[in-house]
């Protein structure tokens, strides 16, 4: 019993930790956008975003996935504690993070011009790409030394190394962008990659490793499996990127530009402002997951811990997030996005089903099974679309929002066929119970949301907040002794 309320704490620390990052970044990535909309205007965010979305899809191109499959690979070493094994996988990683770094910059170098064409429809931006080719061998290799820390979960460390990034690449791109205007941009994204590599570096050379020679065949064969698994993840990234693009094809052909624009807008929020905790969760709970990935019994137990911390974290978000999602759209963009009050509403209870199918996915990836990942995402993603394309034609954004719930429930129910047949997985017998009662609690809100208003309005929404908050606080003081650690904190202050 100690040692599983450890495990929790663990987890809870780690997803604290995370997602208090993930606010502070949220908040000067909102200080840099005004900041870019103040001194650059639309031109030169448009501008920025060329720029950016360029790099991006340079590095998905040329990094294989190595991001991803390189902290399992990791992980997995650091679990055996074996010092020889650690060393070679710290070797392999660092050869195979410069080889794509200098792939992707050479290919941005070499197709310098025919980048400015594609991009701007002019080859005056030609040595600006030239630049960025420097861009893209820095944010590799930030990538690569972010990739150690996170396989060896130096938590403190990642969270300190993302949130000075973070500041500096803020604190560099202000005064560029006040003293040379468009003029600024190129520079700024160049010196940001240059202080967020550094940084990684400064905390990623403190990991206590032995040095280690491999000849170069040696280092090609111990990558291929890396290599093999990166790419399937990239092949699987640019499906479901491709899967959105129809379906933003199909609202603008069918409805209006304006329609992909709230459509854009509803799942932007989702993606960054609810499913941020998800991303502070895989921080530690993949390379834990990949440490263990040979024992299945080890994998379900702990991949249960994670469902059911999820779920506690994630419910009364969305409880709030269904009251106040009127004045988020308002805050977070204008009163023209209003009108997708209600398909957001009832978007965000997807989330809820996301939590389980999340956790399961990486069950898939910590044990390297590409094949049943690709064929998992391909059947989810086919599903996904035919049922956005049915909602939005039976009830516009509306039912894309439904058929957002619907998808999430499919793909949960395919993740836990196919983990159950790969890995045994099952469910802990509190979860269904768990779940039953947030989603009576988010119904409540929701009905509230749609059928209430004036004061039994408020009344309900207070009701279904409380309790929500009061549910997941008994819910983590039974897994992590909330309690006790307040107590303990309100004592030493």
């Amino acid at each position: 019993m100690l040692e599983q309320k450890e495990v929790y704490r663990q987890i809870f620390k780690a997803t604290s930790i995370f997602g208090g990052v993930q606010v502070y970044n949220i908040i000067v990535g909102i200080i840099r956008a005004k900041v870019i909309a103040i001194l650059l205007g639309p031109t030169g965010v448009g501008i920025i975003s060329l720029f950016t979305s360029t790099i991006q899809l340079l590095n998905q191109a040329t990094g294989f996935g190595v991001e991803q499959s390189g902290v399992r690979d990791i992980a997995e070493a650091y679990g055996t504690q074996d010092e020889k094994r650690i060393s070679i996988t710290f070797t392999v990683v660092r050869k195979i993070i410069w080889f794509t770094g200098l792939l992707g910059a050479i290919v941005c170098i070499i197709f310098a011009g025919s980048l400015s064409e594609l991009t701007f429809g002019t080859s005056a931006h030609r040595w600006s790409f030239v630049i960025l080719s420097g861009v893209i061998l820095l944010t590799q290799l930030g990538n690569g030394q972010s990739m150690l820390l996170r396989g060896t979960r130096r938590i403190k460390e990642l969270a300190k190394s993302s949130m000075l990034g973070a500041t500096l690449g803020l604190l560099t791109s202000i005064p560029l962008y006040y003293f040379y205007g468009v003029k600024g941009i190129v520079p700024s994204l160049f010196l940001s990659s240059v202080f967020i590599c550094s940084i990684y570096w400064l905390y990623a050379r403190k990991l206590k490793v032995l040095p280690f020679y491999l000849p170069l065949g040696q280092i090609f064969k111990q990558s291929k499996l890396m290599v093999k698994f990166g790419i399937m993840l990239v092949l699987s990234s640019l499906l479901g990127s491709l899967i959105m693009y129809i379906i933003r094809i199909f609202i603008s052909n069918t409805g209006s530009v304006n329609e992909v624009g709230l459509f854009s807008a509803c799942f932007m929020i989702i993606e960054n402002y609810v499913r941020m905790v998800f991303s502070a969760m895989a921080t530690d709970f993949y390379p834990r997951l990949s440490a263990i990935n040979k024992w299945n019994d080890k994998l379900n137990e702990m991949t249960n811990y994670q469902i059911t911390m999820g779920i506690s974290i994630i419910a009364p978000l969305i409880v709030v997030f269904i009251v106040f999602a009127p004045f988020l759209l308002v805050l977070l963009y204008s009163e023209e996005f209003v009108p997708i009050t209600t398909m957001l509403q009832l978007a965000i209870v997807g989330v809820l089903f996301q939590v389980a199918s999340w956790a399961m996915t990486f069950i898939m990836l910590a044990k390297a099974d590409t094949k049943l990942y690709f064929v998992k995402e391909s059947i989810a993603g086919i599903f996904m679309l035919l049922i956005y394309i049915l909602g939005y034609y039976c009830y516009g954004l509306v039912g894309i929002g439904i058929a957002f719930i619907l998808a999430n429930i499919f793909h949960l129910c395919i993740c836990f066929v196919f983990v159950h047949k790969s890995s045994k997985f099952h469910f802990d017998d509190k979860y269904f119970l768990m779940l039953s009662i947030y989603l009576l609690l988010i119904i409540g809100t929701l009905l509230s949301a749609f059928f209430l208003e004036g004061r039994l309005q408020i009344f309900i929404y207070t009701l279904c907040i409380i309790c929500s908050f009061l549910k997941a606080f008994i819910d983590l003081d039974k897994r992590i002794g909330l309690r006790e650690i307040f107590l303990r904190y309100w004592k030493n202050k």
